[in-house]
């Protein structure tokens, strides 16, 4: 069950790491754009950072696996929204340090301060794509202290991302930014309780 979870945890971890978005809704983009978190239509309206990119719907795990494979539908299938749209950068253009992501945002990488050790035995869970191909990969996302610094009534809130993931492969991790909770989504998939939380 340990490997399974983690396993599990693994490829729910990458979902920051790529994206396939729809940067194309024009009804709202007076009111859009700026730095990193910002609400966006199109990548245009995202500045001050590097690689701005508005981001939608995150959705890396399909280009790692084959989609011609019915096991890697799970991988196919998972998914981080980004409601209203959120000015980021995608994996393609990862950043690797917060000075990328220009003033009040920070870079999340799941895997700062995991060892090479650990990443090696997570390739071990036979999961279909090399982790080390992607250990490095990050993204600008808005930093905060509390809900009043994100956008709450889209549904993000200050917390760690991929906290259901990051606490067992990078539980020493406590960086908060503004993001859509999908921790019951992982522990769906994972087959856990959330604990009555």
């Amino acid at each position: 069950m340990g490997n399974r979870l983690l396993g599990a945890s693994v490829f729910l971890g990458f979902s920051l790491l790529g994206s396939c978005s729809d940067k194309s809704d024009p009804a709202a983009a007076a009111q859009e754009g700026g730095g990193v978190g910002a609400p966006c239509s199109s990548d245009s309206q995202c500045t001050g950072y590097s690689n701005p990119t508005c981001e939608k719907d995150v959705k890396p795990i399909a280009e790692l696996v084959s989609a011609s494979d019915p096991k890697n539908k799970v991988f196919l299938d998972f998914h981080i929204p980004f409601p209203g749209g959120y000015c980021a950068n995608d994996f393609h253009d990862s950043c690797t340090s917060d000075g990328d992501c220009g003033a009040g945002a920070g870079c999340f990488r799941p895997f700062e301060g995991v060892s090479q050790t650990t990443i090696d035995n997570l390739n071990q869970l036979g999961l279909p794509f090399d982790i080390n191909a992607f250990a490095s990969f990050a993204i600008c996302l808005k930093s905060c202290d509390g809900a009043s610094d994100c956008r709450t009534d889209q549904g993000y809130a200050c917390e760690v991302p991929l906290k259901a993931f990051l606490v067992t492969i990078n539980p020493s991790y406590q960086k908060k930014f503004c993001f859509v909770n999908v921790d019951n989504q992982i522990r769906g998939l994972l087959g856990v309780s959330d604990g009555g939380q």
